[in-house]
């Protein structure tokens, strides 16, 4: 149910951009990541930028310049053969709207699950039983 890969972004992406980024990618989060110079060294996540936010910072009186000055920060991640309903669970305790996915045992994120996600597969039981019912 995820989606993969993350999309990612670095931390000194001018908001515009970022914005510009999920319009044409048609994704509503990115994962901000700081890439390092040396390829034996690993990326270091700062956070999450989801659409919400950037509609936020709109309002605010004087907006953030770039998406480190507005990623959440503390990902709140669940391994991926975690139960959804953990997933889920997990995300109504902390309030979030994101989950990144990690591989267990290794911790390394390999996709993103939000709630429009879970709203989805929702979605597709609720046609799969329709179905199975004989239902049009």
């Amino acid at each position: 149910m995820m989606s993969a890969p993350i999309r990612i972004c670095p931390p000194g992406m001018p908001l515009e951009e970022a914005a510009e980024l999920m319009a044409d990618e048609r994704i509503h989060c990115l994962a901000v990541v700081e890439v390092p110079e040396d390829p034996a060294e690993d990326d270091r996540f700062i956070g999450l930028l989801s659409a919400l936010d950037l509609v936020t910072a709109l309002d605010a009186s004087t907006p953030p310049a770039t998406v480190a000055e507005l990623a959440s920060e503390g990902l709140e991640s669940v391994a991926a053969d975690a139960p959804l309903a953990d997933a889920v669970r997990q995300m109504h305790e902390a309030r979030v709207q994101h989950l990144v996915v990690v591989a267990r045992g290794s911790g390394r994120p390999v996709g993103l699950l939000s709630t429009l996600d879970i709203l989805r597969a929702l979605a597709d039981l609720a046609a799969g039983a329709e179905e199975d019912a004989g239902l049009p």
